[in-house]
């Protein structure tokens, strides 16, 4: 006759922890594997699947620089800074980072857009008295489902709480969109490549990008926004690519 002593129960509970504890294990392994073949998506940092990147992760990869000069990319505040405006990105256009934003504008990885500007939006404060957000538009010429500086300025907006209007600001022009084009081709681009539809009289605007490289598309977005009495107080972007004539070891001292 079996009697049930304290040991014995012990290794009951045990043995049953361990098939529990085996189970939940498989059953973790399925729902993740199942999640991977529906939503085919692996956090680039960790590794998990069915997530295109774990919020912890993502915040792993933030590292704002110092705000610097919308005209000449140098740190802002310079003598040369004077009527300009003040840029600010979230972190370098490398690593991690570079690879995020791939996912997000060429391997249509659309879910990273919103937690990325809500990033953006967590670490640089809301400009005083900002009235909307204006994303850079997408060429003309794009194919693209959608505009991923869109959906970084409705990332911002949740956090800061101000509107985006991406209605507003367009492309007079149908350009070549500014990637894979040298830097002496993307400086040529026409200040009026841009234009505003309707009036933003009395209107103070942050601009949103992705990217900045060379300036020039801001320098555009702002000459249309400006144009159409709107006031640019800063401009924010996921990342800056820094070029090697201008690295950081130039911001030194400084």
């Amino acid at each position: 006759m079996y009697t049930r002593t304290p040991q014995n129960y012990l290794k009951e509970t045990s043995s049953s922890f361990s098939r529990c504890s085996f189970s939940k294990f498989l059953n973790d392994r399925f729902i993740h594997s199942l999640s991977h073949l529906l939503w085919p998506e692996t956090c680039p940092v960790c590794g998990r699947i069915g997530l295109s990147c774990c919020e912890s992760c993502m915040k792993s990869v933030i590292f704002p620089l110092a705000p610097f000069c919308v005209k000449c990319g140098g740190p802002f505040g310079l003598q040369c800074c004077s009527d300009s405006v003040s840029c600010y990105a979230a972190s370098l256009h490398d690593g991690i980072s570079r690879e995020l934003l791939i996912n997000l504008k060429y391997k249509n990885v659309r879910s990273l857009g919103i937690p990325m500007g809500k990033l953006i939006g967590v670490t640089f404060n809301k400009v005083p008295d900002t009235d909307v957000l204006i994303p850079v538009p997408l060429h003309k010429s794009s194919k693209r489902e959608y505009n991923q500086s869109t959906l970084l300025a409705e990332g911002i907006s949740l956090v800061w709480k101000t509107p985006v209007d991406d209605k507003t600001l367009k492309w007079r022009k149908d350009l070549l969109p500014q990637v894979g084009r040298t830097s002496s081709a993307r400086h040529m681009m026409p200040l009026d490549a841009m234009e505003v539809s309707g009036s933003l009289e009395g209107v103070s605007v942050v601009i949103v990008d992705d990217v900045y490289t060379t300036g020039n598309t801001l320098r555009a977005a702002m000459v249309a926004v400006e144009a159409a009495g709107g006031k640019v107080s800063s401009v924010l972007f996921w990342s800056r690519r820094i070029p090697s004539p201008e690295n950081e070891a130039a911001w030194a001292g400084i």
